[in-house]
């Protein structure tokens, strides 16, 4: 259990981390912006490493 608690940590962090830089709560937010942002960095990154080691 504890594995998956940091996993999941680790998973919204970036999108925690702005919301909190941004004064927004979790209760305010709906989870609509925080999975917004999540995606946004995560498939970045993910389409980043994607390009540089299979084109």
């Amino acid at each position: 259990m504890a594995f998956l608690n940091m996993f999941f940590a680790i998973l919204f962090f970036p999108g925690d981390f702005i919301l909190r830089r941004m004064n927004i709560t979790v209760v305010e937010d709906q989870g609509i912006m925080r999975s917004f942002l999540n995606s946004i960095i995560w498939g970045g990154l993910i389409l980043g490493i994607g390009l540089k080691f299979f084109t």
